[in-house]
C-alpha cells in the first residue's frame, strides 16, 4: 500500500522541516516482500526535508527477486515567513531636517529598504539626510531570514516650512493698509526679529520672510530702528505698535505688516521740486500708468513738456504726488485721485498726443484729475507745502 503524501511548516526563519517516515507494508502470494525507499535527493530519511517537494520512491522485492512497479510519497514543505517587522519614522518632518526610518528587529533577519525619489538601503534603521519633499511618500521594506520574507509598508510625509512675515511700509495715509497702486511704499533696511531668536532686515522693497515650524510667533521691529539715522526715525507706528503675534500651522502667514507714519508731515513738493531734488527722491524707479520708469529717466520726462501732448502734464503731477505719498505725507485726500490718474494713463500712455481741447478729448476726464494732483502738489489740499 503507497503511503499518504506528507505536508510540513516550518518553523519562522528556519529552511527545514523534520518528519518520521513509517516504512508502508507489502503482501505477496509466496512471501514477505522486502520494502525498500529512496529519496529523491538521495538523503537518509531521518535528514531534514527542504522548502518544496521531497519524493520517495517504494518499491518491493519478493524472494525471488521480483519487484513491484513502486509507488511515490511526496514530502511538502511550505516555508513560515518572519513576523512582520514594526515600522516607525520620526515623520512628519519639514524639508531639510533627516528623515528616521526604523524597523524591529528579527533575529538573523536582513533588510531591503525602497521608497519614493529611487531610494534604496540595505540598512535596519536607514536615513535620508537634508530631505526634500521628493522623500514623501510610501517606503516598503522587505525582511528576509533564511529561504522566507515578509514585507511592510510605512507612509512618510515631508512638508515644506512656513513662512512668516511681510512688509513694513510707509503709510502716508494712516490706515494701516499697504496701498502701494496709491503711492504707498517699503521702507528698506528695517531690522526684525521673530521668537527663538532669528533676525533679517527689510529689503529694497520693505519686505522680509522668516522660515518656521508650526507655532506661535512674535515678530518685533527693533528699537535701534528709530535712532538717529535708522530707517524709521521720526516715524510712529499705524498699526499698533512693535509687536506682533500670530499661531502658524504648517501655512504661509504673510499678514506680520507693520506700517508707519510720520510724526510730522515732510511737506509735499511740486514737480520742479522733484525735478531739481534727485537726491530726496526715496525710490529709485517710479510706476506710471502700468509703465516702470528709472528715476533718471523720470527726472528727464517730467521737464520735457510737448505743448500739445497732455499726457506729460499728467506725468509730471502724477509723479511728483506719488513721491510726496511715499515720503510719508497725508494721502487721505489725494489716494483715489492717484489711482484714477494711473488708470487715466494706462488709456493714454505718454507721448500718445492727447490735445488739450475738443470736444471728444480724453483731456476732458483727465483736466479735474490734474488739477487735483497739482493742488495736492502745492500744499493746497491735506498735506502742507515744503518749507
Amino acid at each position: 500500500t503507497c503511503p499518504a503524501n506528507i505536508a510540513l511548516q516550518t518553523q519562522p526563519g528556519v529552511c527545514t522541516a523534520t518528519t518520521s517516515i513509517a516504512t508502508p507494508a507489502a503482501t505477496d502470494n509466496c512471501s514477505t516482500p522486502t520494502v525498500l525507499g529512496v529519496r529523491s535527493d538521495g538523503k537518509p530519511f531521518s535528514e531534514p526535508y527542504p522548502v518544496c517537494n521531497t519524493t520517495i520512491t517504494w518499491t518491493a522485492t519478493d524472494a525471488s527477486g521480483n519487484s513491484s512497479l513502486g509507488c511515490i510519497q511526496t514530502i511538502t514543505v511550505t516555508a513560515t515567513p518572519p513576523v512582520a517587522p514594526a515600522l516607525s519614522s520620526n515623520s512628519p518632518i519639514y524639508v531639510g531636517d533627516t528623515l528616521q526610518l526604523t524597523a524591529s528587529s528579527i533575529p538573523g533577519a536582513t533588510y531591503s529598504w525602497t521608497g519614493p525619489n529611487g531610494f534604496t538601503s540595505n540598512l535596519q534603521n536607514p536615513t535620508i539626510p537634508n530631505a526634500t519633499g521628493a522623500a514623501s511618500g510610501i517606503y516598503t521594506v522587505t525582511a528576509s531570514v533564511g529561504c522566507s520574507s515578509v514585507k511592510a509598508d510605512i507612509s512618510v510625509l515631508v512638508k515644506v516650512k512656513p513662512r512668516i512675515g511681510d512688509t513694513v511700509w510707509m503709510d502716508s495715509d494712516g490706515d494701516g493698509t499697504y496701498e502701494p497702486a496709491a503711492g504707498e511704499i517699503g521702507i528698506p533696511g528695517v531690522l526684525v526679529s521673530r521668537t527663538g531668536g532669528a533676525a533679517t532686515s527689510t529689503s529694497g522693497s520693505g519686505w522680509y520672510r522668516f522660515e518656521v515650524v508650526s507655532g506661535t510667533y512674535t515678530v518685533t521691529v527693533a528699537s535701534a530702528n528709530f535712532g538717529s539715522g535708522a530707517p524709521l526715525r521720526g516715524l510712529h507706528s499705524t498699526t499698533g505698535g512693535e509687536n506682533l503675534t500670530r499661531t502658524v500651522a504648517d501655512a504661509d502667514d504673510m499678514t506680520y505688516d507693520f506700517g508707519y507714519q510720520p510724526v510730522s508731515a515732510a511737506g509735499v513738493g511740486t514737480p520742479g521740486y522733484w525735478k531739481n531734488h534727485p537726491e530726496a527722491w526715496p525710490v529709485q524707479t517710479i510706476t506710471i500708468g502700468g509703465v516702470t520708469y528709472a528715476k533718471a529717466q523720470a527726472i528727464s520726462l517730467i521737464t520735457e513738456k510737448p505743448s500739445q501732448d497732455r499726457t506729460y502734464n499728467m506725468f509730471s503731477q502724477l509723479v511728483s504726488a506719488m513721491l510726496n505719498v511715499a515720503i510719508g505725507n497725508n494721502s487721505s485726500c489725494i489716494e483715489s485721485t492717484i489711482l484714477a490718474a494711473n488708470a487715466w494713463m494706462v488709456a493714454n500712455p505718454l507721448g500718445s498726443n492727447v490735445p488739450g481741447g475738443g470736444a471728444n478729448s480724453p483731456w476732458r476726464s483727465g483736466e479735474p484729475l490734474h488739477s487735483l494732483l497739482d493742488q495736492y502738489n502745492n500744499g493746497k489740499l491735506c498735506a502742507p507745502a515744503r518749507d
